[in-house]
């Protein structure tokens, strides 16, 4: 509506402002060409009364004698001229001159021009170029004005007068009066000046007047606009919105208000709003909400606060609703503009919720006493890492209470230290590491963490750190820590026992092995066929037992962290090739195709030769053992920016998909390979895996059941440190 509007009022100012400056423009025009003809009209009256002045009689003389200066008829003309000359140039007339007609040619004669002007002409020359208007003066004996023309002198408009005979009537000459064409023009646009002005001023006028009364047009406009559209607000409002004068009337009813309290806007209109759907008895309604208490003292109890009142509908039923009411002022009267907000299903809401709270605090309660009760520590942390709950046992292991706790930065409070009394930067505690991940971290007790306590002494821990996530963000975690001294020194035994046990086996278990070696090669005698045979058994039945001995062995040193890492520039390929060299006869039985190919511009890099060869040892002897015969083998290996990467590809009977997240554990073996291969002690893959690992490496797999395993082994392509131990490998 505003944009039609305002384009037929911009339509409608150019219009009339158009129509001003037409009408004025004709006007000018109208009083420009009079100008210009009165003007024209009264230089040829005054240029004739001039003429009138000279004497035909002399004229006629002086065209039949000779032209020249001397000429006694010449000079009274030129003096009359002169004479003349400054009065005419009051008119804008510069010059005036006599010109007579011979052979066809103007030729001048006496002239109001001095010898010294410029623009001075003797008598007889030639006027040259004179005006086509001179010609016809001369034809039809009737005074002319000239067309405006530019010659070498300036831009003239020239009058010509014809000199007659008073008896004859005979032409003898014409008069010229040469005016300054910028004289007339000045005349002329004096003259139209002030229908210019005029016409200015009247548009000016015309602006101004247009404005004023269109701006009222648009506040009276937009007054019924902010109206119209104030009543759709209030109409679309899910609220009841109403309104009361001051003697307590409704003035305003909404749609809402309508569904609300049943009543209809014919209905509430004009009847007084505490009698309508305020209980009369429940409230002082006259002291609270009538206007006329407000206008006398200046003061109310309901303006500017939001109330909680129970209002009835038209039903009778009670509705409890939160009322906000503003005062508005207008020149002649007060109004009182009020919000009413249904609190109905917030009430019940509040009831829920305090029933819900209750059931929390229960809970709340319950779950304190289960976390009090297990024998683990329990720290709970906000999403700022404040820890917000201590159990007994936290408070028992770290030596301080809760109330110490609660509150504090869970990094400032609590220092983790690694095995070399270090202190663990935040980024890599087990809490950062879940939050950041979004899942749960746990330690391990074969590199365990220490927290310190209160009194600066340290305790090892197993920690499993949990991210609470609420709506899908992070809104806390839970620490849940508990002390492994005594793990570890079980664990320790435990590997004391290992290794002691696996020694004292070893000896008698090397002293069988050179016993049957013995007896095979016939130191005690000759051996017929059978015995040959159950001692060849005894010696492949003590050398698993060797084997298994010292993975054992190797196992309890690597968990124990004594073994000894002697780092030194180690070609790969040749480490391959002697592993593959080791099992070239069980190769050649099974008639199986190794493909090796390593990248040819791999350099040396720093590991412990002995270790690695466990590592290829181990991969390429389960490649061939869980391969059939004329199996293929693929050995990869190549470098990334970080890492040198080792492939061992087999097409052999593969690992179940059920039994994959087992394959590193102690002892595992796979179903399907229990029934084809009985041999085997399930650690190889667990020794390796360890192995990498404190080479500062990982390991992974992808296998597909009959149709074959891979297995991927990284190694930091910078190297691994040597580290100071007691024992190394297979020693």
């Amino acid at each position: 509506m505003i944009k039609k509007f305002s384009f037929f009022k911009f339509y409608f100012f150019l219009f009339f402002g158009f129509i001003i400056i037409i009408f004025g423009a004709i006007i000018t025009f109208i009083i420009a060409q009079n100008t210009r003809k009165n003007i024209t009209t009264n230089l040829l009256y005054f240029s004739e009364s001039v003429s009138a002045a000279i004497n035909p009689q002399r004229v006629k003389t002086l065209t039949a004698s000779s032209l020249d200066d001397n000429n006694p008829d010449n000079i009274r003309i030129n003096q009359q001229l002169q004479k003349v000359q400054t009065y005419l140039q009051t008119q804008g007339i510069r010059w005036s001159y006599l010109v007579f007609q011979k052979d066809n040619q103007f030729l001048f004669s006496a002239s109001s021009i001095t010898p010294d002007d410029p623009g001075y002409s003797k008598p007889g020359d030639i006027y040259k170029d004179p005006p086509q208007e001179l010609q016809k003066v001369f034809q039809d004996q009737q005074s002319i004005i000239s067309q405006p023309y530019q010659d070498e002198w300036g831009k003239f408009v020239s009058a010509f007068i014809p000199i007659k005979d008073f008896s004859t009537g005979e032409l003898l000459a014409v008069i010229g009066f040469d005016i300054d064409y910028q004289y007339l023009q000045f005349q002329i646009n004096r003259q139209i000046i002030f229908p210019i002005i005029s016409t200015i001023f009247i548009f000016i006028f015309y602006i101004i007047i247009f404005f004023l009364i269109s701006r009222q047009l648009n506040q009276t406009k937009a007054l019924e606009e902010s109206e119209e559209r104030f009543r759709l607000a209030v109409d679309a409002a899910i609220d009841p919105v109403i309104m009361m004068n001051q003697e307590g009337n409704i003035t305003l009813w909404n749609k809402a208000a309508e569904k609300t309290y049943g009543y209809s806007q014919k209905e509430a209109l004009g009847h007084s709003l505490h009698h309508l759907i305020l209980p009369p008895k429940k409230y002082n309604v006259d002291q609270s909400v009538n206007l006329k208490n407000f206008k006398q003292t200046g003061q109310s109890p309901i303006f500017g606060k939001i109330l909680e009142l129970e209002t009835t509908n038209k039903a009778g039923k009670i509705i409890p609703i939160e009322l906000s009411v503003a005062l508005i002022k207008t020149k002649n009267e007060i109004s009182a503009f009020g919000i009413i907000r249904d609190i109905s299903i917030r009430r019940r809401h509040e009831k829920l919720l305090i029933q819900k709270n209750n059931i929390l605090k229960e809970e709340k309660l319950k779950t304190e006493a289960l976390l009090s009760g297990i024998g683990d520590g329990v720290l709970a942390i906000d999403q700022n890492f404040k820890i917000t709950y201590a159990n007994h046992i936290a408070e028992k292991l770290l030596g301080w209470t809760s109330k110490e706790l609660i509150g504090k930065d869970v990094y400032d409070n609590i220092t983790v230290k690694d095995g070399t009394n270090k202190t663990i930067a935040k980024g890599k505690r087990a809490l950062s590491l879940a939050v950041k991940s979004g899942k749960t971290i746990s330690s391990s007790t074969i590199n365990p963490v220490y927290y310190v306590r209160k009194d600066k002494s340290k305790f090892p821990v197993a920690i499993t750190a949990s991210p609470i996530n609420s709506d899908g963000k992070f809104s806390g975690a839970i620490d849940v820590f508990r002390d492994i001294t005594h793990e570890i020194e079980v664990d320790k035994m435990k590997n004391e026992f290992i290794s002691l046990a696996s020694h004292q086996l070893r000896t008698p278990l090397s002293a069988i092995k050179w016993y049957s070696e013995m007896l095979l090669e016939g130191d005690a005698g000759k051996l017929d066929t059978e015995q040959t045979k159950f001692i060849d058994n005894i010696n492949l039945s003590n050398q698993r037992m060797i084997d298994l001995v010292n993975t054992l062995l190797n196992i309890s040193r690597i968990e124990s962290g004594r073994i000894i890492i002697e780092s030194n520039p180690t070609d790969l390929k040749e480490l391959i090739s002697t592993v593959i060299y080791e099992f070239e006869s069980k190769i050649k039985e099974k008639k199986q195709k190794i493909i090796v190919n390593i990248n040819p511009n791999l350099k040396k890099i720093n590991c412990d030769p002995k270790l690695i060869f466990e590592v290829y040892k181990n991969l390429i002897s389960n490649a061939i053992k869980y391969s059939p015969k004329e199996g293929e083998i693929q050995i990869f290996v190549s470098s990334d920016k970080d890492n040198v990467i080792s492939q061992i590809t087999d097409n052999g009977y593969g690992i179940p998909k059920k039994d994959q997240t087992k394959v590193f554990t102690k002892f595992y073996r796979g179903e399907n390979i229990l029934k084809i291969e009985t041999e085997g002690t399930g650690l190889g893959l667990y020794l390796i895996k360890s192995i990498i690992e404190s080479s500062g490496g990982k390991i992974w797999f992808k296998s597909e059941e009959n149709k074959g395993t891979t297995f991927w082994f990284s190694l930091p392509l910078k190297g691994v440190n040597s580290k100071k131990g007691e024992v190394s490998i297979n020693s």
